[in-house]
């Protein structure tokens, strides 16, 4: 479309009622590389208004907001690109943008919950503390759930949760809402500590919030596979893979000293309940999800011929050589989707 119809097409309604959405696309990008940004967003405006989902329609009515110098517009059309649709530019721009925005107050408030709780009631704790407050066959019930999920162990279990729990929660505290974020954090671990207790009966007692950890690790997974989450302490990025791979290999280690104070399938259980509460709050998910537990399956292949699990498909090379495709098809399919994201 030449640049004299697209301006026509600007002016005159009834014209821009019969445009397609990718020439209004066009028009709004012209408009916006001559920087004249009102014009441009009141055209991706006009295609908001159909009510249609476009891969970067918000993403670029947010760029036209920030262009405006109205934050707050921005950070409304990024939630609701980052709602549907997987969009690293957005999460960049959020994450920018958000930086001058309130804190994490829920993730702080919950992290001094746990801290004035432990020190207040579970501190200097004895053996009988332990089976009364733990949770395991003989506590569970509703007061003994709630104990367990805020006993921890030892100073070094409770700041290391703290840690890690701080650095997803405050993260991902920017793209829930106050509701989505207590369904997980509280299902995820509440869930998980039950469903250790009543699924592995030789496990003695279960205590802590690893288990909405785990959730929340799933959510960010499942969210943006790829994505790196900052530190702004230590003005660092990690890829969430890392944190993933190196709970993962802890896990494989813990299992091979046969560690039982650690409750796997707790984590196990946190981290299936943040995965479904990620698909339930995001249909469009799904391939993302089924990409996901193809890849689970092809690590659970690969690390089990290493804890001295029997083969499912009766020879180690095919174990390996199933393992291996499984683990390349979902990152290469997950990478083609980033791509694809970035090119829109």
């Amino acid at each position: 479309m030449e640049l004299n119809n697209q301006e026509f097409l600007f002016r005159n309604n009834q014209t821009l009622s019969l445009a397609s959405n990718e020439e209004l696309f066009n028009i709004s990008s012209h408009y916006y590389s001559q920087n004249e940004f009102q014009k441009a967003y009141e055209i991706l405006h006009y295609i908001e208004l159909k009510n249609v989902i476009i891969p970067n329609l918000h993403y670029n009515l947010a760029m036209c907001a920030y262009k405006l110098e109205n934050i707050s517009l921005a950070l409304t059309h990024l939630k609701l690109e980052l709602k549907y649709f997987n969009n690293i530019k957005a999460f960049s721009l959020y994450e920018k943008l958000s930086l001058n925005s309130s804190p994490p107050y829920l993730t702080i408030t919950i992290s001094l919950l746990f801290l004035v709780i432990y020190f207040l009631f579970f501190n200097n704790y004895s053996s009988l503390d332990l089976f009364y407050y733990s949770l395991h066959h003989d506590t569970l019930k509703i007061s003994g759930i709630i104990t367990s999920f805020f006993f921890h162990s030892s100073y070094l279990h409770l700041f290391s949760n703290i840690l890690i729990f701080l650095l997803l929660g405050s993260f991902l505290e920017k793209f829930l809402s106050k509701l989505q974020y207590l369904t997980i954090f509280f299902g995820a671990g509440l869930l998980g500590n039950m469903l250790q207790v009543l699924l592995i009966s030789e496990f003695n007692a279960v205590v802590g919030m690893s288990g909405s950890i785990f959730g929340f690790l799933a959510i960010i997974l499942l969210k943006s596979p790829l994505l790196s989450i900052p530190i702004p302490i230590f003005k660092l990025k990690i890829p969430i893979l890392f944190i993933t791979i190196g709970l993962y290999i802890f896990t494989l280690i813990s299992m091979q000293q046969s560690i039982q104070t650690v409750a796997h399938y707790s984590h196990l259980f946190g981290f299936l309940v943040g995965l479904g509460v990620g698909v339930l709050v995001n249909s469009n998910l799904r391939s993302r999800f089924y990409a996901l537990l193809i890849a689970t399956f092809g690590t659970l292949l690969l690390t089990g011929l290493f804890i001295q699990v029997d083969t499912i498909f009766t020879y180690f090379i095919v174990d390996i050589i199933i393992g291996v495709s499984c683990i390349v098809y979902s990152y290469s399919y997950l990478k083609m989707r980033e791509e694809i994201m970035e090119e829109l």
